[in-house]
C-alpha cells in the first residue's frame, strides 16, 4: 500500500505493510482537498471535525464508509465494483457527482458529529 500526501508545495509518500491501517491526524484549521484511488479492500474516511472542501474518490473493489464534516463540500465519486456508504450530518452542503459501476452507493444522513 503506499499513500501521496501533498501539503502546501511539498509532496510527500509513504508506504505501509499488510494491515493497510492509515492514520492521519490533519489540521481542522485548513480547506483540505482529498482524493482515494481505491483498488483493492476496504476503506473507512473519517472527515469529521475537519474542513474539508473536496472529496474525490476513485473506486476498485471492497467497501468504502466515508463520514463526512457539516461543511459545504464537493464529492466526486467513480464507483466501480465495490460498496460506497456515505455518512452526511444534518447541517451538511453537499454538491454530489457519481458515476456508478456495478456495486452499491448509498447515503445515510443525521450522523453526529464527535
Amino acid at each position: 500500500m503506499k499513500l501521496d500526501l501533498e501539503i502546501g508545495e511539498r509532496p510527500m509518500s509513504f508506504s505501509f505493510n499488510e494491515d493497510r491501517n492509515i492514520f492521519l491526524s490533519l489540521p481542522n484549521n485548513i480547506d483540505l482537498s482529498f482524493t482515494l484511488n481505491a483498488r483493492l479492500g476496504n476503506s473507512e474516511l473519517d472527515f469529521r471535525g475537519l474542513k474539508l472542501s473536496y472529496l474525490n474518490i476513485k473506486g476498485g473493489v471492497g467497501n468504502i464508509f466515508i463520514f463526512l464534516t457539516e461543511s459545504s463540500l464537493t464529492v466526486e465519486i467513480d464507483e466501480g465494483l465495490e460498496n460506497i456508504i456515505i455518512y452526511i450530518p444534518e447541517k451538511a452542503v453537499l454538491d454530489l457527482r457519481t458515476e456508478s459501476g456495478i456495486g452499491k452507493f448509498s447515503i445515510e444522513s443525521n450522523v453526529s458529529l464527535f
